[in-house]
């Protein structure tokens, strides 16, 4: 039998010590989810972002045949303050049309 050469033995403590890692726990990031809304000619909208990364930018009313902005700032935050808690609980992050309306019919009576 011969002895293990210097390339076998950095080969084989090269493989060891990456193995140790791979197997080392790791620190999730939690994805960090922001929202901000603006005015367009078209009433508000609202941009998501996700770690500082714009992720949903949204200037017309979703899920409504219409081409029109929020009417107000209200609504706009509403609809993304929705958007972002669906994203937290890992839902698609879409608004449907009954959604819609009721953050809409809500903000009118506030």
């Amino acid at each position: 039998m011969t002895k293990p050469g210097v390339k076998t033995i950095l080969l084989i403590s090269v493989l060891i010590a990456g193995c140790m890692w791979w197997l080392l726990p790791r620190k999730k990031v939690q994805p960090v989810f922001t929202s901000s809304v603006f005015a367009t000619d078209k009433g508000w909208g609202y941009d998501i972002r996700i770690n500082d990364s714009l992720l949903i930018h949204q200037d017309v009313i979703p899920a409504l045949p219409v081409n029109a902005g929020f009417a107000n700032k209200e609504q706009a935050e509403a609809a993304a303050s929705r958007v972002v808690s669906k994203l937290r609980k890992k839902e698609y992050p879409t608004l449907s049309a009954d959604e819609v309306r009721q953050l809409i019919t809500a903000s009118r009576h506030e």
